[in-house]
């Protein structure tokens, strides 16, 4: 403690500094810049570095075995020329496989909405419940798909219902139900 006492005493013999070094006594010192050639040195130096990192690029581009192409190249030819084998009628077989199949989609779906009640009957044997609504959504969803595929709207879409009401088809209506208790099996005609 007495050591931070006498810092303390020694600190405040010292001088207080003055403001006189802070500003400059004479205003005849004061400089003008020249805008004009700073500004000129500066994009000198800008374009000589620019200068330096395209040699320096150029030299990369030959240590990577890059080639520069010229102008005529360097634009894409807007209509590259069509894949052989393919002709004037690339999605032709496309269009005729959803068309048979929208056209077989749309007589289920005539068959099911003109005989709603047998649907509902055939359906109440299953394991699927409320058969007569099932019936009616069955019937609408299949000709709404089927006109999906004949205008071409949702595609994949439409597929990955088929796949789906396919195997649920499979499962509910086809294999029964799945206890332990013996069943006659029959065919279904």
């Amino acid at each position: 403690m007495l050591a931070a006492g006498v810092a303390a005493a020694a600190a405040a013999s010292q001088p207080s500094p003055t403001i006189e070094g802070l500003y400059r006594p004479d205003a005849d010192q004061t400089q003008v810049i020249d805008t004009q050639n700073t500004l000129l040195g500066e994009a000198a130096e800008e374009q000589k570095l620019a200068e330096q990192l395209r040699m320096e690029r150029e030299a990369r581009d030959q240590r990577l075995g890059l080639v520069a192409t010229s102008e005529a190249n360097a634009l894409r030819d807007p209509n590259p020329p069509r894949r052989p084998g393919v002709g004037g009628f690339g999605s032709f077989g496309l269009l005729l496989l959803r068309l048979v199949v929208a056209g077989m989609l749309g007589v289920a779906s005539m068959q099911i909405l003109t005989s709603i009640n047998a649907t509902a009957d055939y359906l109440g044997q299953t394991l699927i419940p409320y058969p007569r609504e099932v019936a009616w959504g069955l019937g609408f969803g299949l000709a709404v798909m089927a006109v999906m595929l004949v205008l071409g709207l949702g595609v994949r879409a439409v597929g990955l219902l088929l796949a789906l009401l396919a195997i649920g088809s499979l499962i509910f209506v086809r294999w029964g139900p799945f206890p332990s208790s013996p069943r006659v099996w029959r065919v279904p005609r």
